[in-house]
């Protein structure tokens, strides 16, 4: 408790005006907010690191910048084959405890590293941060019953900063004073955001007449976010347009608003009003990048050609008939199941993070192995992902002898058919079809016509 209420007094000290206001009540209400402001972030950052940890800085340039927290269990009888460190890391999406192991040390100029954040673990190597000769002077310190050791030149924080980035590569690692190091993004305003959807609004209409629905949802939820937070009310706007993002169907989101993670900061009402926007603003630059990469592939890779049904009427069970298409996987599956890295967005299901990947919104510089990725099985792979955000239809109606037209990028789709049979009260049959023909197609970049004529 001291430890929260002496840096408080030191703070009223050196800020006369909030001892003055102290005696006004009506200003002590909202001086309990600021007392527990200060407590909570003096607290957070001592619970971060492990009891009995030293914290290792570096002085650059007149300033001390926090490096890690060491573990000196490692300084035992004898040293120890991994030294341990704890690297608390701030995000738009909150404060995350990561663990930081390094193996062959000493001489070594490389080491094989394990990271450890937010309950999953990833296996890399890196430039060995620390030499032998530096673990020595950190044990001499802790065991000398020092509680921090602070080296001398800009060498230690690059050196903690290239291990880092090869863990996310895509955040902009920066060393804060509140022993952690911050994880930032660029990020676009509400106006550009705006702009660019309207751009790629009229290429579609123009262009296509054809609209992939996914797409579209997609884009309309995204102008949605991109509207409210340019509201002079930004967060009773964040709160309607989180309303629409919870009621919509998983597929119909951009991949980072799926983010639970993302969801939890920017929709909860609980959050502080800078969490809340600082975590809608990164979602939205995440999801321009996904729509914006998604035109590019159906402008690209999709085609509008003919699909048609020309069976034997002797073979087929009925006339009127459901027809559902899959892309055939261009990639192999180990391909989707090895590579990634740490992302506060998209790390929360590592089959999302290769989704991302491929479509430009994360670095393809991937130097990580997930130790024991944790992932839900999904229906699709990547490639797929991006099929059927830009494809017009990938189930309809359609009556024998008839054609569909369809834009469908390029490659091989395994097709189904069974007998369809509608009512009056659902889209789908409502009964088990027992009789069901597969097989593939090929669709092609210029002037595609696929017909099935067998059953």
């Amino acid at each position: 408790m001291k430890q929260l209420i002496s840096p408080f007094k030191q703070f009223l000290t050196n800020n006369r005006t909030l001892l003055n206001k102290l005696n006004n009540k009506r200003s002590f209400l909202p001086l309990l907010g600021i007392i527990a402001a200060v407590g909570c972030t003096i607290y957070g950052s001592q619970m971060l690191t492990p009891k009995g940890s030293m914290s290792l800085k570096t002085k650059h340039n007149g300033s001390t910048h926090f490096l890690a927290a060491f573990d000196p269990a490692f300084c035992g009888i004898g040293l120890q084959p991994a030294v341990k460190f704890a690297i608390p890391i701030k995000s738009p999406l909150g404060i995350h405890k990561s663990k930081l192991t390094l193996y062959q040390q000493g001489t070594q100029k490389t080491s094989t590293a394990t990271f450890k954040v937010d309950h999953q673990s990833w296996d890399l190597q890196v430039q060995t941060p620390l030499t032998a000769e530096d673990l020595e002077k950190i044990c001499s310190a802790a065991l000398n019953g020092k509680e921090a050791y602070v080296f001398e030149g800009k060498r230690y924080l690059e050196d903690f900063q290239d291990v880092l980035a090869k863990f996310a590569p895509d955040c902009q690692w920066q060393s804060t004073d509140q022993s952690l190091w911050n994880c930032g993004f660029s990020t676009l305003s509400a106006q550009t955001a705006l702009n660019q959807i309207k751009s790629i609004r009229k290429a579609m209409v123009f262009r296509w007449s054809r609209q992939p629905y996914l797409l579209v949802r997609r884009i309309s939820i995204t102008n949605i976010l991109a509207k409210a937070l340019k509201n002079n009310r930004p967060l009773e706007a964040l709160d309607r347009a989180c309303r629409i993002i919870n009621s919509s169907l998983p597929a119909e989101l951009p991949l980072s608003l799926r983010s639970p993670s993302w969801q939890e900061r920017a929709c909860d009402e609980s959050q502080l009003r800078e969490t809340r926007i600082t975590s809608a603003f990164l979602g939205l630059s995440f999801s321009i990048k996904e729509i914006s990469n998604l035109r590019t592939h159906l402008e690209e890779e999709t085609q509008v050609g003919t699909l048609s049904i020309r069976i034997p009427k002797q073979q087929l069970p009925s006339k009127d008939l459901w027809v559902s298409l899959r892309l055939k996987s261009k990639t192999d599956k180990a391909e989707h199941t090895t590579k990634s890295c740490w992302h506060p967005l998209f790390t929360w299901d590592s089959n999302f993070f290769i989704v991302a990947k491929d479509l430009g919104m994360v670095s393809s510089e991937t130097y990580c192995l997930p130790s024991a990725p944790k992932a839900r099985k999904l229906d699709f792979f990547p490639d797929q992902y991006i099929t059927s955000s830009i494809t017009s239809e990938m189930e309809f109606a359609i009556t024998n002898g008839r054609g569909k037209r369809l834009r469908l990028p390029q490659g091989d789709y395994e097709y189904r058919i069974h007998d369809h049979q509608p009512t009056a009260n659902t889209w789908y049959p409502d009964h088990k079809p027992s009789h069901t023909s597969v097989g593939t197609i090929r669709w092609t970049l210029r002037r595609p016509k696929a017909i099935i004529q067998k059953w």
